[in-house]
């Protein structure tokens, strides 16, 4: 580690765009999509290739420039920040984004002069050991350690996994349910993040083609398997049924009750998710479901209204390119309704509000509990888009309302530590009348 904490604030900037030229460039971009279509069996290449190269380059653009090395400014007068380097970081990655991922921390873990050790899933470890290959051999060609960046070797395996999650010096689990726990009970520091569930909360005086074009692309975005597709729809009656329609329109099937039973008891079993069937195509998951129709035309989206918001699984998290709608008699009932079925599942992750009327779009961020609304947007942004200010990002903390200690988006400054140098300033003592003013009670 003494190497790379000698390193200078351009070369840090160096150290990132090794990161992730090594898997943005075209050839090994398609063949790290390729190795994870083959090895995880879901999603869909054009998605995984457009979400490999777009988050990369959004991840690097928000970390290049940015101060990670010796003195760094600070709004605090006399005293003076330090950056320093956490260390080892463990990454644990899921096998819906394991290139991705991969490239994502490899980027901000150098960026702050750290190593990477990455745990990758049984199903992920082919292409994600192929993206940190990559990674190794770019920093070799520009001098720095290739050792910055390693996997543990296949075949994987809970007991490496948990290793590396007792030993390394800063955690970042991103994935199921039961390796964010893990990351979160290991004793070690972590930055372990939420389970999705986005929610599209419609506005009466919403321009509903364009909610329609904006969900419909994000909601089935590489089959459901990301955690910032949209999974459930509210609306008000008002504007329900014909944006539905214009969900129709843009591709999306809308499945009969009979249908949306035939989905529901194919995807959960025994109230879990069957995760055989999970970032299937929707046609090929039609079928699975046994949905006959002549209707069905290679469909981006299959379209189901919801039962009671309080039992129906299908307004969790399905990890497949199925959009559950609810309808509400109002706006206000909607932001209700979300509530619950954030408190379902989901919370603390994000909501995309579709509405003309700006003070709704706040005051839904003062009702809800998650970190991020995303406003007349697919929810795709909420991972930071270059239309709005959001961090690039793969990882997205939930907060306490998640469990999480990270309530924004991942970013290199979570991987680093400062030392706060403090200078003697001559400052008046305030008296007590200063500080207690007029509360009740005060007597000086």
């Amino acid at each position: 580690m003494e190497q790379i904490q000698q390193y200078d604030q351009s070369q840090t900037d160096d150290l990132a765009r090794a990161a992730a030229w090594a898997v943005y460039q075209e050839n090994r971009a398609e063949s790290l999509v390729q190795s994870t279509l083959k090895a995880t069996e879901f999603g869909n290449g054009a998605d995984k290739r457009e979400k490999l190269r777009s988050r990369v380059k959004g991840i690097l653009h928000d970390t290049l420039g940015q101060p990670s090395v010796g003195e760094i400014p600070t709004d605090r007068d006399g005293v003076v920040e330090i950056a320093k380097p956490v260390g080892v970081i463990g990454g644990l990655v899921p096998s819906t984004n394991p290139a991705p991922s991969v490239a994502n921390l490899a980027i901000l873990a150098l960026k702050g002069r750290n190593a990477l050790v990455i745990s990758a899933s049984p199903s992920g470890i082919i292409p994600a050991t192929e993206a940190v290959e990559y990674i190794r051999n770019e920093l070799a060609r520009i001098g720095a350690p290739r050792d910055l960046v390693q996997v543990l070797p296949q075949p994987a395996s809970k007991a490496k996994s948990n290793a590396l999650l007792e030993q390394a010096d800063l955690l970042q689990v991103t994935g199921s349910a039961a390796n964010v726990a893990a990351g979160q009970t290991a004793g070690t520091p972590n930055y372990s993040v939420s389970e999705g569930n986005p929610i599209a909360l419609v506005d009466t005086g919403a321009d509903l083609g364009a909610v329609a074009e904006r969900v419909g692309a994000s909601a089935g975005y590489d089959n459901g398997t990301t955690c910032i597709a949209e999974s459930c729809l509210v609306a008000p009656t008002e504007v329900y049924a014909e944006l539905r329609q214009a969900l129709a329109d843009q591709g999306g099937y809308l499945c009969t009750r009979e249908e949306t039973d035939l989905l529901r008891e194919t995807l959960f079993t025994d109230g879990h998710l069957n995760r055989d069937v999970i970032g299937l195509a929707a046609e090929t998951l039609a079928a699975e479901a046994g949905i006959e129709n002549s209707e069905i035309s290679e469909p981006d989206l299959l379209i189901v209204e919801a039962g009671d918001i309080d039992e129906d699984p299908l307004v969790t998290e399905c990890l497949s390119p199925i959009l559950a709608t609810v309808d509400v008699s109002d706006f206000e009932t909607g932001l209700d309704v979300t509530r619950r079925i954030l408190a379902r599942e989901g919370a603390g992750h994000s909501v995309a509000v579709h509405t003309n009327d700006s003070h709704r779009a706040v005051n839904a961020g003062r009702t809800l509990d998650t970190c991020r609304v995303v406003v007349n947007q697919p929810n795709l942004g909420s991972s930071g888009t270059f239309e709005n200010g959001l961090t690039h990002t793969l990882s997205m903390g939930g907060g306490t309302w998640a469990g999480n200690q990270l309530d924004e988006n991942l970013s290199y400054r979570h991987f680093i530590q400062t030392t706060r140098v403090a200078f003697r300033q001559e400052r008046d003592e305030p008296s007590a009348a200063d500080v207690f003013g007029s509360y009740e009670g005060f007597d000086d």
